[in-house]
């Protein structure tokens, strides 16, 4: 209807459906909870065996499941404020998903670079999440995912709520986007965005069970696990944020810092 380009995507009630479904998407396909958050309940189905798998681990109870046509691209989000009737991007930002040097698996969320260092990138993927949060009459911050297929944005989903990329967008523009949530819940948007370096944020998950030290002393990490605790593969850690004058030497950083902070744990080895 928008012209905008999406995922074919299937609901689905029934293992049998879910099958039928992902044949004609074609492997391999996605298949998620129809409600979710960070990637959790997200998964690639490479074969009907991983279809029948998934859809009985995610469909407990009565719900339904989502089978999607698997995007092959970069992933990226876009930053918005909303009045209802106009929208102003902040920041279109390049996500890490499911990163193996902190710890993530399959689409996890695992932090993100603010803002895209590719400016065209910003344009047309900053323009098509405005149309989008135009249309459905949004209101305060927002998030909208993207794949970027071949240089096009593949929309993928919107997240009406503060993003996990709070922390950097402030840090790259100067603002309080809580401040300005507000301000938007009122009318009031953004009239110029000014971007200043570029900030990284990285979520660092447990490879292995795993007994977290004092971390406090280590630079540029917060949300820390308190000492002692015991951390099962796949919780987080802590988070690391930081900002740099390049996105290369950002990520540089976060590989660096999250190889101190594996460093420190102490391994638990089950008997």
């Amino acid at each position: 209807k928008m012209g905008i380009n999406v995922p074919e995507t299937i609901a689905v009630e029934d293992c049998r459906e879910a099958i039928v479904a992902a044949r004609d998407l074609g492997f391999p396909v996605v298949v998620r909870r129809e409600a979710g958050g960070g990637g959790l309940g997200v998964h690639l189905a490479r074969d009907e065996d991983d279809v029948k798998r998934l859809f009985h681990y995610l469909c407990k109870g009565a719900c339904r499941v989502i089978v999607q046509e698997y995007v092959i691209g970069e992933d990226v989000s876009a930053s918005v404020l909303c009045d209802g009737e106009k929208a102003v991007t902040l920041t279109v930002n390049r996500q890490l998903i499911g990163v193996p040097w902190l710890g993530g698996k399959e689409f996890i969320y695992c932090g993100n670079v603010v803002p895209h260092e590719l400016e065209e990138v910003c344009r047309v993927t900053g323009k098509v999440a405005e149309e989008i949060c135009k249309f459905l009459g949004l209101v305060g911050s927002n998030g909208v995912d993207f794949v970027l297929r071949e240089g096009e944005p593949v929309f993928i989903e919107v997240n009406p709520r503060f993003q996990g990329t709070i922390e950097c967008v402030s840090m790259v523009t100067g603002m309080n986007i809580v401040e300005k949530h507000i301000e938007a819940c009122h009318g009031v948007l953004p009239e110029k965005v000014t971007v200043k370096e570029f900030a990284a944020k990285g979520i660092v998950y447990a490879k292995e069970k795993s007994v977290v030290p004092d971390l406090k002393g280590l630079p540029c990490l917060y949300d820390i696990t308190k000492p002692g605790e015991i951390v099962d593969a796949g919780r987080p850690i802590c988070s690391i944020q930081l900002t740099a004058s390049t996105p290369e030497h950002c990520i540089r950083r976060l590989r660096e810092l999250a190889e101190v902070v594996y460093g420190k744990l102490v391994l638990i080895r089950d008997e």
